[in-house]
């Protein structure tokens, strides 16, 4: 049985989240075998077969919060202006697909074109100083493990020589989500 919490704090309240589970850890079966053959040196033979679970990687984590100060969008910003500089206005729609060309697209960076058809600077179009600031909501969960399976095989010779073999398939399996939102928390009008 496992029990995980996790308590996060960002700018206003903290906030908590559990989750539990049950897995099995470790099982395993030897199956001995006793050499009846009289005229045989070789006495008995073992054979194992086991599972052990070596980690376990199975885990949520929740944070909320009203932020006053700064977005998520303002990191895109910071990337699509390198040392003050803005990137040419194709790099920011199509280059930074997995960040901030999803937000430029998504009309959450506006830019300001300089006169020659470029671009002068980006901007967040997002607000978090105004009245009511903007919710923050980060949820990660995470799955899998390392799982090991093992077959052995043993016996002895004579009651004078012990041997033994095994065989271990380690597999490993990790998975992670992240869900990263932010709401307007301006009162409706």
């Amino acid at each position: 049985m496992t029990f995980r919490k996790n308590a996060g704090i960002t700018n206003n309240p903290s906030s908590s989240d559990s989750k539990s589970g049950m897995s099995l850890g470790n099982v395993g079966v030897v199956f001995g075998i006793p050499n009846r053959s009289s005229g045989s040196k070789f006495r008995n033979f073992a054979v194992a077969i086991d599972y052990a679970r070596t980690a376990d990687f199975n885990n949520r984590g929740y944070v909320t919060g009203t932020n006053t100060m700064t977005s998520y969008s303002d990191k895109w910003v910071e990337t699509l202006m390198p040392n003050g500089v803005p990137v040419s206005f194709d790099d920011a729609n199509d280059y930074y697909a997995e960040g901030p060309s999803l937000g430029f697209r998504s009309y959450v960076l506006g830019y300001d074109a300089d006169g020659a058809g470029g671009v002068e600077k980006y901007y967040s179009v997002i607000n978090p100083t105004a009245p009511g600031g903007i919710r923050q909501n980060d949820l990660i969960k995470e799955r899998g493990g390392i799982n090991e399976f093992s077959l052995g095989f043993a016996g002895n010779y004579d009651e004078q020589f012990y041997f033994g073999l095994s065989l271990n398939f380690p597999r490993i399996d990790y998975e992670r989500d992240r869900t990263f939102s932010e709401e307007d928390q301006r009162p409706e009008q």
